[in-house]
């Protein structure tokens, strides 16, 4: 959000959506209840102003690349061993889903709209 130049608009809006959180309460569970504002103000802000949390393309596309890795190995390489073909094709999906992740954390770095 640093590198980003916010309007003086823009500004007025993240303030009064910090404001509708209330925050200054006291809540018995104040972890809960803090952890779950945080998250709609999150929400709000991908949802506003295209703001992306830094994790997010790391957990997408880690995951997705295992998944097809393993039916890649379970389906085009039949003749390997079934668990060296898994742990083959989990390794490839691995590092595929990294370099797309990657690509994809530096266009978001670059256009300024990661948290």
């Amino acid at each position: 959000m640093k590198a980003r130049k916010f309007s003086d608009e823009e500004i007025q809006a993240i303030e009064a959506e910090l404001n509708h959180l209330h925050l200054e309460l006291n809540p018995a569970n104040k972890t809960k209840y803090f952890k779950k504002e945080l998250r709609a103000f999150e929400k709000y802000l991908k949802n506003s102003f295209s703001l992306t949390e830094a994790g997010h393309y790391a957990n997408l596309y880690g995951g997705l690349g295992m998944s097809f890795g393993v039916l890649f190995g379970v389906v085009f390489l039949p003749n390997m061993e079934r668990s060296l073909s898994i742990s083959f094709s989990l390794l490839g999906g691995m590092v595929v889903g990294s370099l797309i992740r990657r690509s994809k954390d530096a266009q978001i770095k670059a256009a300024g709209n990661i948290l």
